[in-house]
């Protein structure tokens, strides 16, 4: 069964390696972030997540989702600190 490759409307240089046959699976995809930091989670089931070593500070913090609106928060580090988000649709 042939399958495709491609990007969503989002990204900024779209492509599309193939095409597939009438049967088309939407369970079946995949992302993939290139971040330009160390510091990221992927959340646990119950959508806690945690991320280890971040160094005292000011950050900004985003979370995205594929189905859902995308956030961010201005969040300061200081020791263990705890930041909890809401996603809407």
């Amino acid at each position: 069964m042939l399958h495709d490759v491609f990007s969503r409307d989002a990204c900024a240089d779209r492509f599309n390696l193939g095409t597939w046959p009438h049967k088309v699976h939407p369970e079946m995809e995949g992302f993939v972030a290139v971040l330009p930091t160390p510091y990221f989670a992927v959340t646990a089931a119950d959508g806690s997540y945690h991320i280890s070593e971040v160094p005292d500070g000011s950050y900004t913090m985003k979370v995205s989702h594929p189905r859902l609106k995308s956030t961010q928060k201005a969040v300061t580090v200081k020791g263990s600190s705890e930041v909890n988000f809401e996603i809407a649709k």
